[in-house]
Protein backbone atom coordinates (compact mmCIF):
# COMPACT_ATOMS: atom_id res chain seq x y z
CA UNK A 1 0.00 0.00 0.00
CA UNK A 2 2.99 2.52 1.03
CA UNK A 3 4.56 1.47 -2.40
CA UNK A 4 1.11 2.91 -4.41
CA UNK A 5 1.14 6.01 -2.13
CA UNK A 6 5.04 6.62 -3.15
CA UNK A 7 4.00 5.57 -6.91
CA UNK A 8 0.80 8.26 -7.19
CA UNK A 9 2.64 10.71 -5.31
CA UNK A 10 5.80 10.65 -8.21
CA UNK A 11 3.19 10.82 -10.75
CA UNK A 12 1.73 13.82 -9.17
CA UNK A 13 4.84 15.27 -9.16
CA UNK A 14 5.55 14.24 -12.43
CA UNK A 15 2.12 15.76 -13.94
CA UNK A 16 2.78 18.79 -12.50
CA UNK A 17 6.44 19.27 -13.52
CA UNK A 18 5.07 18.51 -17.13
CA UNK A 19 2.27 21.65 -16.43
CA UNK A 20 4.29 23.74 -14.87
CA UNK A 21 7.62 23.36 -17.18
CA UNK A 22 6.03 25.25 -20.44
CA UNK A 23 4.83 28.14 -17.56
CA UNK A 24 8.15 28.82 -16.26
CA UNK A 25 9.90 28.50 -19.56
CA UNK A 26 7.77 31.05 -21.41
CA UNK A 27 8.40 33.61 -18.18
CA UNK A 28 12.24 33.08 -18.22
CA UNK A 29 11.64 34.06 -21.70
CA UNK A 30 9.53 37.08 -21.36
CA UNK A 31 12.68 38.06 -18.57
CA UNK A 32 15.12 37.66 -21.19
CA UNK A 33 13.45 40.04 -23.68
CA UNK A 34 13.67 42.60 -21.13
CA UNK A 35 16.85 42.17 -20.12
CA UNK A 36 18.00 42.34 -23.74
CA UNK A 37 15.38 45.71 -23.91
CA UNK A 38 17.21 47.91 -21.00
CA UNK A 39 20.66 46.28 -21.96
CA UNK A 40 20.34 47.64 -25.85
CA UNK A 41 18.82 51.40 -24.87
CA UNK A 42 21.17 50.93 -21.70
CA UNK A 43 23.96 50.14 -23.58
CA UNK A 44 23.76 51.09 -27.75
CA UNK A 45 20.65 53.59 -27.32
CA UNK A 46 18.71 54.88 -30.16
CA UNK A 47 20.14 53.50 -33.12
CA UNK A 48 20.46 56.41 -35.86
CA UNK A 49 22.03 57.45 -39.44
CA UNK A 50 25.99 57.66 -38.75
CA UNK A 51 29.23 56.50 -39.15
CA UNK A 52 31.80 55.57 -36.36
CA UNK A 53 35.75 54.07 -36.51
CA UNK A 54 36.07 50.26 -36.24
CA UNK A 55 37.86 50.39 -32.82
CA UNK A 56 35.62 52.82 -30.91
CA UNK A 57 33.37 52.34 -27.60
CA UNK A 58 30.40 52.40 -30.08
CA UNK A 59 30.80 49.32 -31.81
CA UNK A 60 32.35 47.12 -28.98
CA UNK A 61 28.57 48.19 -27.51
CA UNK A 62 26.48 47.24 -30.33
CA UNK A 63 28.24 44.13 -30.94
CA UNK A 64 28.17 43.22 -27.49
CA UNK A 65 24.25 43.43 -27.92
CA UNK A 66 24.09 42.03 -31.12
CA UNK A 67 26.60 38.81 -29.27
CA UNK A 68 23.86 38.72 -26.60
CA UNK A 69 20.99 39.10 -29.05
CA UNK A 70 22.19 36.10 -31.27
CA UNK A 71 23.67 34.05 -28.88
CA UNK A 72 20.94 34.00 -25.62
CA UNK A 73 17.72 35.92 -26.50
CA UNK A 74 17.57 34.45 -29.96
CA UNK A 75 18.50 30.94 -28.82
CA UNK A 76 16.84 30.75 -26.06
CA UNK A 77 13.13 31.79 -26.99
CA UNK A 78 13.03 34.07 -29.74
CA UNK A 79 13.99 32.02 -32.62
CA UNK A 80 10.75 29.83 -31.53
CA UNK A 81 8.62 32.89 -31.80
CA UNK A 82 9.33 32.55 -35.75
CA UNK A 83 6.48 33.38 -38.00
CA UNK A 84 3.93 33.69 -35.11
CA UNK A 85 2.36 37.05 -34.35
CA UNK A 86 4.62 37.32 -30.91
CA UNK A 87 7.95 37.92 -32.82
CA UNK A 88 7.03 41.87 -34.14
CA UNK A 89 6.38 42.29 -30.88
CA UNK A 90 9.70 41.60 -29.41
CA UNK A 91 11.47 43.34 -32.73
CA UNK A 92 8.78 46.53 -32.22
CA UNK A 93 10.01 46.70 -28.31
CA UNK A 94 13.70 47.10 -29.92
CA UNK A 95 12.59 49.99 -32.02
CA UNK A 96 11.39 48.03 -35.09
CA UNK A 97 8.93 49.82 -36.91
CA UNK A 98 6.31 47.30 -38.26
CA UNK A 99 3.17 47.34 -39.79
CA UNK A 100 0.15 44.95 -39.21
CA UNK A 101 0.19 40.96 -40.32
CA UNK A 102 4.21 40.96 -40.59
CA UNK A 103 5.64 37.45 -40.66
CA UNK A 104 9.25 37.54 -40.07
CA UNK A 105 10.85 34.18 -40.52
CA UNK A 106 14.31 35.55 -39.76
CA UNK A 107 15.87 37.00 -36.68
CA UNK A 108 19.03 38.40 -38.31
CA UNK A 109 18.88 41.95 -37.48
CA UNK A 110 21.32 44.72 -36.06
CA UNK A 111 20.53 47.80 -35.68
CA UNK A 112 16.82 47.70 -35.07
CA UNK A 113 15.90 51.15 -34.77
CA UNK A 114 17.23 51.83 -38.53
CA UNK A 115 14.55 48.94 -40.20
CA UNK A 116 10.70 50.23 -41.08
CA UNK A 117 8.37 47.45 -42.29
CA UNK A 118 4.88 48.25 -43.95
CA UNK A 119 1.82 45.93 -43.61
CA UNK A 120 1.74 42.31 -45.05
CA UNK A 121 5.81 41.94 -45.07
CA UNK A 122 7.45 38.12 -45.41
CA UNK A 123 10.38 38.01 -44.48
CA UNK A 124 11.57 34.30 -45.49
CA UNK A 125 13.85 32.11 -43.41
CA UNK A 126 17.39 33.49 -43.34
CA UNK A 127 17.48 36.39 -45.47
CA UNK A 128 19.21 39.40 -43.82
CA UNK A 129 18.12 43.04 -43.29
CA UNK A 130 22.04 44.47 -43.10
CA UNK A 131 21.10 48.02 -41.82
CA UNK A 132 25.66 48.35 -41.49
CA UNK A 133 28.74 47.40 -43.27
CA UNK A 134 32.30 47.65 -42.29
CA UNK A 135 34.13 49.72 -44.77
CA UNK A 136 37.83 50.48 -44.58
CA UNK A 137 38.06 50.02 -41.11
CA UNK A 138 34.58 52.33 -40.52
CA UNK A 139 31.55 50.76 -39.80
CA UNK A 140 28.47 53.13 -41.49
CA UNK A 141 24.87 52.66 -41.03
CA UNK A 142 22.02 53.63 -42.37
CA UNK A 143 18.18 52.88 -42.72
CA UNK A 144 16.02 49.82 -45.08
CA UNK A 145 13.03 50.76 -45.69
CA UNK A 146 10.48 48.05 -47.26
CA UNK A 147 6.87 48.70 -47.88
CA UNK A 148 3.93 47.06 -47.59
CA UNK A 149 3.21 43.53 -49.06
CA UNK A 150 7.00 42.84 -49.99
CA UNK A 151 7.95 39.82 -50.05
CA UNK A 152 11.66 39.08 -48.81
CA UNK A 153 13.13 35.62 -49.96
CA UNK A 154 15.32 33.04 -48.09
CA UNK A 155 18.48 34.01 -47.32
CA UNK A 156 18.25 37.09 -49.48
CA UNK A 157 20.40 40.05 -48.16
CA UNK A 158 19.14 43.43 -48.33
CA UNK A 159 21.68 46.32 -47.49
CA UNK A 160 21.75 49.69 -45.81
CA UNK A 161 20.04 52.70 -47.73
CA UNK A 162 18.02 50.76 -50.13
CA UNK A 163 14.66 51.42 -50.39
CA UNK A 164 11.64 48.88 -50.94
CA UNK A 165 8.42 50.22 -52.69
CA UNK A 166 5.06 48.64 -52.06
CA UNK A 167 4.24 45.20 -53.90
CA UNK A 168 7.68 43.91 -54.94
CA UNK A 169 9.17 40.30 -54.85
CA UNK A 170 12.80 39.56 -54.03
CA UNK A 171 13.55 35.98 -54.44
CA UNK A 172 15.61 33.33 -52.83
CA UNK A 173 19.95 33.60 -52.57
CA UNK A 174 19.25 37.45 -53.59
CA UNK A 175 21.43 40.52 -52.99
CA UNK A 176 19.98 44.24 -52.89
CA UNK A 177 23.08 46.63 -53.02
CA UNK A 178 22.93 49.47 -50.77
CA UNK A 179 21.26 52.59 -51.57
CA UNK A 180 19.13 51.19 -54.11
CA UNK A 181 15.40 51.27 -55.34
CA UNK A 182 12.85 48.54 -56.17
CA UNK A 183 9.75 50.37 -57.72
CA UNK A 184 6.04 49.17 -57.08
CA UNK A 185 4.63 45.72 -58.23
CA UNK A 186 8.26 44.84 -59.47
CA UNK A 187 9.97 41.13 -59.32
CA UNK A 188 13.66 41.08 -58.70
CA UNK A 189 16.20 38.14 -58.58
CA UNK A 190 19.97 37.63 -58.42
CA UNK A 191 23.36 39.10 -56.66
CA UNK A 192 22.99 41.69 -57.06
CA UNK A 193 19.23 41.89 -57.94
CA UNK A 194 17.96 42.46 -61.40
CA UNK A 195 14.43 42.87 -62.83
CA UNK A 196 12.86 39.48 -63.84
CA UNK A 197 10.95 41.33 -66.06
CA UNK A 198 13.86 41.97 -68.70
CA UNK A 199 15.29 38.20 -68.80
Amino acid sequence: MLSFAIQIEDAHGLLVMLISFPVIYIGLGVAGVILTALMKYTIAGIYKPDEQPLWSTFVWRTELITGFCENFTNEFFINHLQGTVFLPWYYRLLGMKIGERACILTTDFTEFDLVTMGDDVALNENCTIQTHLFEDRVMKMSRINIGSRVSIGSSSVILYDSFIEDDVKVDDLSLLMKGERLYRGSHWAGSPVKNCRFE
